[in-house]
């Protein structure tokens, strides 16, 4: 990170805050790094009867993200935006991001010590959790549980769906 902030203030000459001050969010344009990559000499040409992505600056803005707020900066390099709903895309985003954030912070209080009371959850090492909830049989539960949510958010994604740009 720091390498990277002395990198931004020798080829910008300004500090980070200054910089977004300056020229937004998402900085200046990048088109002066792309420009000289050999293998974007196809891509690169700047097809300018097109709208760009500020993200991708070598491709052209993804159609389907107009309209929404921040019009997420173009960035889908893949293009998945053409084939599936942006509001389905948005909904499976925050989902992940939900369980990662979870999956983080169980992993580090379990690596701190923090248990379910109980005698049978005591002594199990964050890696050998797993193994132990399915020995006391206690996984079936627990998947009929995640089961239950997902088939409501399902149902909640379908009727939000109804009221969505797409």
């Amino acid at each position: 990170a720091i390498m990277g902030m002395m990198y931004q203030d020798g080829t910008f000459g300004m500090t980070p805050l200054a910089l977004i001050k300056a020229e937004g969010f998402w900085g200046p344009s990048v088109e002066v790094f792309v420009k000289d990559i050999p293998i974007c000499a196809g891509l690169c040409a700047m097809d300018k009867t097109s709208e760009m992505s500020p993200a991708v600056p070598f491709l052209n803005y993804p159609v389907p993200l107009k309209g929404y707020v921040g019009d997420e900066k173009g960035f889908d390099p893949l293009g998945v935006s053409d084939a599936l709903p942006v509001y389905y895309l948005r909904e499976s985003e925050l989902k992940h991001g939900r369980v990662c954030m979870l999956a983080t912070i169980g992993w580090m209080a379990t690596d701190l010590g923090v248990r379910f009371p109980g005698d049978q959850f005591q002594n199990v090492s964050t890696v050998g959790a797993h193994d132990k909830m399915v020995e006391l049989g206690l996984m079936q539960p627990f998947l009929a549980t995640v089961a239950a949510y997902e088939v409501y958010g399902g149902w909640l994604l379908i009727k939000g769906s109804d009221k969505s740009i797409n």
